[in-house]
C-alpha cells in the first residue's frame, strides 16, 4: 500500500535529519508530492463538462 503524504514527509525530513538528504532535495521531493496531490484532488472534485476546477464549484454552486 502506498504511504499517505504526511508520512512520506516525514520520512523525507528524517532523512534530512540523519543528513542523508539535503533540505533542497527535502524540498523539491515535497514540493513534487503536494503537486501530485493537489492535481489527485482538483481531479476528483471536477465535475465533467467542467474543464477546471473553478468551472465546476461555480456551476456546483449554481452562479
Amino acid at each position: 500500500m502506498e504511504q499517505l503524504l504526511p508520512d512520506r514527509l516525514k520520512e523525507l525530513w528524517r532523512a534530512v535529519d540523519e543528513n542523508l538528504l539535503s533540505v533542497e532535495a527535502f524540498t523539491s521531493e515535497q514540493e513534487r508530492l503536494l503537486d501530485d496531490y493537489r492535481r489527485t484532488w482538483a481531479d476528483a472534485l471536477t465535475l465533467e463538462g467542467h474543464p477546471t476546477l473553478r468551472e465546476s464549484l461555480l456551476a456546483e454552486l449554481g452562479t
